[in-house]
């Protein structure tokens, strides 16, 4: 809050003049005559109208004194090197600037500040970061500051800017704070797509424009809705991909995205993303601790593209083991299904005919699911033509060559 300047220029004439005469008896008893024609009252009007006119100085601040003042923000060595009015207003933005690491803000600040070589700063209190293993960097750790440094993608020695930063911030940071300069935890982001792509289009072009897409909504650097990085910490949707997906001219209609997340044995500072469920057993995304970014490492094989689709809707009844909740039973049931019609496991990959019979799949699923103590029913529904029920009650599903499976699982768990 800016403090008011008092007013020393407060008084007049008839104020002066009239303090003045009110002071004769202390001072000059024997003056009584205070009337305009007595000499001395003629003199007293002179003083105070002299006064008046140099009064208003009182409220000046001559340049000596404004240099006492600058002298006084800027250190008993400062020596000005240029026109006051310069001065003042290299003082005042220096002080307006932020120096001292408080909160998080102001670390991330000064991190951006300390070298053009970073390009983005998280500020995490009470933790780490450069602990050799997640547990640690998890951990609640009193008196701690950790930063998170990320690079651009054009600076050769990470080390040396991280080094830049950590001695920018030692002098600024609070007495008590130890500030550790990390690099970023990543956690891998794999993807699964099935896609029914336009029929002018070349498969080639559809995965490459794919992985572009997804890759850069998830870089750390150009990724995320507003293009200025994936937030540190911000889980993975599958919906925000379908989503990106769904701008593209390339494809028709998005049938299928599985996110997975796995580090490649002895990979530095990598940690697997857990994955998030709904209760009905479908997948929501990928979740990040907050020092986490998301590593897209999304492979053209793992994209598969067709022009036909059978939709063939799947009702499929169990009965729970006791003890095991409902979310889980239906997750494993849409998993064991899901292995069974996606063309990158053992479903049709367009190659040829193929088929599966009901007795088949519940066959499958007896024997792949655990948790579920019975598996009562397997139903089938779709066109009429590729999907058949024989005299045994054995539903059966067939599609052409060049035609894959848009399957929509349906589970009803019954009592224990």
């Amino acid at each position: 809050m800016t403090l008011s300047q008092p007013s020393l220029d407060d008084r007049r004439f008839d104020d002066l003049f009239a303090e003045a005469r009110s002071l004769i008896p202390t001072y000059k008893p024997e003056w009584t005559d205070h009337n305009p024609s007595d000499p001395g009252i003629t003199l007293l009007e002179l003083f105070a109208w002299l006064a008046e006119m140099l009064i208003y100085r009182a409220d000046q601040v001559p340049a000596r004194h404004r240099l006492v003042f600058l002298r006084l923000l800027n250190g008993p060595d400062w020596t000005p090197t240029g026109p006051l009015d310069e001065e003042i207003a290299t003082t005042l933005t220096r002080l307006r600037s932020r120096y001292r690491a408080v909160t998080s803000d102001d670390f991330e600040a000064l991190a951006l500040a300390a070298t053009t070589e970073a390009v983005r700063a998280l500020a995490l209190p009470m933790r780490d970061l450069g602990a050799g293993d997640e547990q640690g960097r998890l951990q609640r750790q009193p008196g701690y500051v950790s930063v998170i440094v990320l690079p651009g993608d054009d600076v050769a020695d990470e080390g040396a800017m991280r080094d830049t930063v950590r001695v920018y911030l030692e002098p600024r940071r609070l007495l008590t704070v130890q500030h550790v300069i990390a690099q970023p935890v990543w956690a891998p982001v794999t993807a699964e797509v099935l896609v029914a792509r336009r029929a002018d289009v070349p498969d080639a072009a559809v995965r490459d424009a794919i992985v572009n897409t997804l890759t850069q909504f998830l870089d750390p650097r150009v990724g995320g809705r507003d293009g200025t990085g994936w937030p540190f910490g911000r889980d993975v949707y599958v919906s925000e991909l379908y989503s990106e997906l769904q701008g593209l001219s390339h494809i028709d209609y998005t049938v299928d995205i599985q996110l997975d997340s796995a580090c490649l044995p002895h990979a530095y500072r990598c940690v697997r993303a857990e994955q998030l469920w709904d209760n009905q057993g479908d997948q929501i995304g990928l979740q990040l601790a907050p020092h986490h970014l998301p590593q897209a490492t999304i492979s053209p094989d793992a994209v598969v593209v067709a022009r036909s689709f059978l939709a063939v809707r799947a009702v499929i009844g169990v009965t729970p083991v006791d003890g095991v909740m409902p979310t889980v039973v239906r997750r494993a049931v849409k998993d064991g299904l899901r292995i069974l019609f996606h063309p990158l496991h053992n479903g049709p990959t367009g190659d040829g005919p193929w088929t599966i019979g009901s007795d088949r799949v519940l066959a499958s699923l007896r024997a792949r699911l655990a948790g579920v103590a019975k598996v009562t029913s397997v139903y089938f529904e779709g066109d009429p033509a590729r999907v058949t029920t024989d005299e045994r009650g054995v539903i059966t599903v067939y599609v052409d060559e060049n035609q894959l499976i848009d399957l929509q699982t349906d589970v009803v768990v019954g009592e224990p």
